[in-house]
């Protein structure tokens, strides 16, 4: 057989190859304008730095010391022998109670020692006389035993006296009320003229006296920063080496 022959007119072949013209040029048409337009783009170079993490806490400043001025004896007040605010040092007047009632009582007290003395001296001598004669026939046992037991009241009487005098000498010195510490003292809480009353429970605050160095900042962090912090720097305290990479910073307000 002979293989067929396909002839195509000159003019089919023709608008053939117009028409796909045609189509190349409309399909780079919708390239061109379909195309996003290019935009600049900022590059910056990484840095690499060391970075310390902290935490912040508010806190407050608190006195190392407190002490809270009260009296240890009744009694009017007298005199107030500083200003509001001032700072005192240890062992300086603050206050001063009216003594006279005590210096009486001191009076009474040292009176009766000297009269307990004189009764515990004169039991011993007696005693003494007793014990001479207990080898004859003028004096009994019981006349000894009997002087012995006087003498252990006389004396046991000296001593009872003498600690009641020791009483009163401490409330005739606990009428001027002195700084126990070196600080600054607030405001007076009473006035000249008031009775200074030892209440059942505890008696009144007159002034309360605040130490200024050393002084403490107190934060209270939560449980998990504790946690984290003793993670990293270990229990116990806080060490030389530990210090050196703990750092504690305060700022004001």
């Amino acid at each position: 057989m002979r293989p067929s022959s396909r002839f195509v007119s000159p003019a089919i072949l023709g608008l053939v190859l117009a028409l796909a013209g045609c189509g190349d040029d409309a399909g780079k048409g919708q390239g061109m304008a379909g195309a996003p337009a290019v935009m600049p783009v900022d590059v910056a170079r990484p840095l690499q730095q060391v970075v310390t993490e902290w935490d912040e806490f508010t806190g407050r400043f608190e006195a190392a010391r407190l002490v809270e001025i009260r009296a240890r004896v009744s009694g009017y007040l007298k005199g107030i022998h500083f200003e509001d605010g001032q700072i005192v040092k240890k062992g300086d007047l603050l206050f001063t109670i009216d003594r006279r009632p005590f210096e009486a009582s001191l009076a009474r007290a040292r009176a009766e020692l000297r009269d307990a003395v004189s009764a515990a001296a004169l039991a011993r001598a007696e005693l003494k006389r007793t014990e001479g004669l207990i080898g004859t026939s003028a004096l009994s046992q019981e006349r000894l035993d009997s002087r012995r037991a006087i003498r252990e009241q006389a004396e046991a009487r000296a001593a009872a006296v003498r600690a009641n005098a020791r009483n009163a000498e401490l409330d005739l010195e606990f009428t001027e009320i002195r700084a126990p510490i070196t600080g600054r003292i607030s405001d007076r809480r009473i006035d000249v003229g008031n009775l200074v009353a030892l209440n059942a429970s505890q008696p009144d605050v007159l002034a309360v006296l605040v130490a200024l160095d050393p002084i403490h900042f107190i934060f209270n962090p939560s449980e998990s920063d504790y946690l984290r912090y003793t993670r990293i720097y270990g229990p116990g305290p806080l060490d030389a080496e530990k210090k050196a990479r703990a750092k504690v910073q305060l700022q004001l307000m």
